[in-house]
């Protein structure tokens, strides 16, 4: 099951409304954001031509990430810092789409924006959600805590029952590889569980796996509408909601799987490709939400994108990483560390694991991995699931 909700039609009509209102074509984003590509084409075609972006981060001024130059052939964008400026900018209308929205528009305010001139599309999107996704769940029985987990748990046995069967190598990643390393299973407070899988096995499993009444495979090759950069193996007994951009998608509970690539050996060239594949994944977001509006070009620009970041092979490769920067942290480890699987205990059962696995979790959590994290950093992910 996948299933998705997008309400780009309704942000063009609310921003188009405001800058009407305004007499203007003056946007001002605030925080860099994957969809402004996609919206910043969508208001040009409407006259609504005049765009800026701004930022908080004084990392981003200056810079111009290069999605947003060639995106649709639109002109460069520089980002900009948020400052006293924007007041003499009356007429703008200012977007915002990003969990700091309330701290924000406060901060415009104090700059002496007229509060009615900022549009928080994050809190559009939770509305719709609210109107539109949850009233689908009134009934249902909403998993959290342990039982969540143990749903998650039951999903990766299928996924490594599946594996073994086909000679796929896999390995618990990221939180979950701590989990099995710190906790001999699921870090308490976390509620997902992350795969790693050399490109070459992910693309035998896509092409292998045999969907059934209760397990599917996610995958955009498979469905052109699936969003994400990376698969999902979800449970269609359950109903998971999953913001992304302009909209939700709605799937089952669901592990992902996130493949490995080869990267080169210079750290100039490594750091090039990282750069790389952090570009690639804010173009791959714009791209999945183009499915709307030029499902053609939503298509091929993934293709490329997929191209560009598999130019090297895991196997034959001496550093490895990942196809995707997952929340744009990159890293690579030698091949060793991904060198054949070995088994350790994750709950009530054996499962592969890096070969080195302190090598991996050095390089992504730090020599302090073992420590437990402030109680303020032990969040959970937003993504409600229920049992259909």
């Amino acid at each position: 099951m996948f299933k998705q909700f997008n309400f780009l039609s309704d942000i063009l009509c609310r921003v188009a409304e405001a800058a009407k209102k305004n007499n203007t074509n003056k946007i001002r984003w605030v925080g860099a954001h994957a969809g402004i590509p996609l919206l910043r084409s969508e208001l040009a075609k409407c006259g609504i031509d005049d765009f800026k972006v701004m930022d908080n981060n004084v990392a981003f001024h200056g810079e111009s990430i290069p999605v947003f130059d060639d995106f649709l052939g639109l002109k460069k964008l520089t980002i900009e810092k948020v400052s006293y400026d924007v007041v003499n900018e009356s007429d703008a209308i200012f977007l915002l789409c990003n969990t700091h929205g309330k701290e924000i528009t406060e901060q415009l305010v104090g700059l002496g924006v007229d509060s009615e001139r900022v549009i928080d599309l994050y809190d559009m999107q939770t509305e719709w959600m609210n109107e539109v996704v949850l009233p689908a769940t009134n009934g249902l029985h909403l998993l959290t805590g342990r039982e969540l987990q143990l749903w998650e748990l039951a999903i990766l046995k299928e996924f490594k029952r599946f594996c073994n069967e086909h000679n796929l190598r896999y390995y618990l990643a990221a939180g979950s590889l701590l989990g099995a390393v710190r906790h001999k299973g699921f870090i308490p407070w976390d509620d997902d569980i992350d795969i790693f899988m050399p490109y070459e096995d992910y693309r035998k499993l896509v092409e292998i796996y045999p969907d059934n009444d209760r397990y599917q495979l996610l995958d955009w090759t498979k469905d052109s509408d699936y969003r994400f950069q990376f698969p999902k193996l979800i449970d269609n007994s359950t109903y998971l909601v999953h913001k992304c951009i302009f909209g939700y998608c709605i799937m089952g509970c669901c592990i992902d799987v996130f493949p490995l690539v080869g990267f080169p050996n210079g750290k100039e060239e490594i750091e090039r490709k990282h750069l790389l594949h952090d570009n690639n994944a804010m173009e791959w977001r714009s791209y999945a939400a183009l499915m709307n509006t030029d499902r053609d070009r939503s298509i091929t620009g993934r293709e490329r994108i997929v191209a560009s970041n598999t130019e090297y092979s895991f196997y034959s490769s001496d550093r490895i990483g990942e196809i995707q920067n997952v929340a744009f942290t990159p890293w690579t480890v030698s091949k060793e560390c991904f060198a054949e699987p070995k088994e350790m205990l994750f709950e009530d059962d054996y499962f592969s694991v890096p070969s080195n696995p302190e090598e991996y979790l050095i390089n992504h959590y730090g020599k302090d991995y073992m420590q437990l994290p402030p109680e303020e950093k032990r969040r959970m992910h937003p993504y409600p699931t229920w049992v259909l």
